[in-house]
């Protein structure tokens, strides 16, 4: 149970912006989306709404920001090799750039998302009902043994 006042959530939902701001992910606006990434109108996608879920959190410097993966749009959290330039995911923008975080702090319920779980500063696994912390380094390690692997597997 998390009790933090000011606790925010964001998810992968349709729903229509009205001069949404969601320019920490986005650079351009897709076909049918009006105005700027700053300030966008029309019919949002999923990653476009959580997108500006997350930007709304930051501005009000929410002190915790939930996401679940399950409820989350994909494209917004990692990069995949068949993603346009015009969305830098979350995983990028914690690497690259923390800072736009702000003071807000990132609570993400993952279990398949390794590439945005190995930018974390703790990790917490449950496995069969028991939480226990692995080291960050550790999982980058397995995460690149992983990965190496399957792309072995791809020649």
């Amino acid at each position: 149970v998390v009790t933090v006042r000011g606790a925010c959530t964001a998810e992968s939902t349709n729903m229509g912006l009205a001069g949404a701001d969601i320019s920490m992910f986005f650079h351009a606006l897709p076909p049918g989306v009006s105005g700027t990434v700053k300030g966008a109108f029309g019919a949002g996608s999923g990653s476009m709404s959580m997108a500006q879920q997350v930007q709304a959190a930051i501005t009000r410097r929410a002190p915790l920001l939930i996401i679940d993966e399950d409820r989350a749009a994909p494209n917004l959290l990692v990069k995949s090799c068949l993603q346009k330039e015009e969305i830098t995911p979350l995983s990028e923008i914690l690497f690259h750039n923390r800072t736009k975080m702000g003071d807000t702090a990132l609570v993400f319920a993952a279990c398949a998302m390794d590439t945005l779980i190995a930018r974390a500063d703790r990790i917490m696994v449950l496995d069969q009902h028991e939480a226990s912390a692995i080291d960050t380094g550790e999982f980058r390690r397995m995460l690149a043994a992983s990965l190496r692997k399957t792309a072995d597997g791809l020649q």
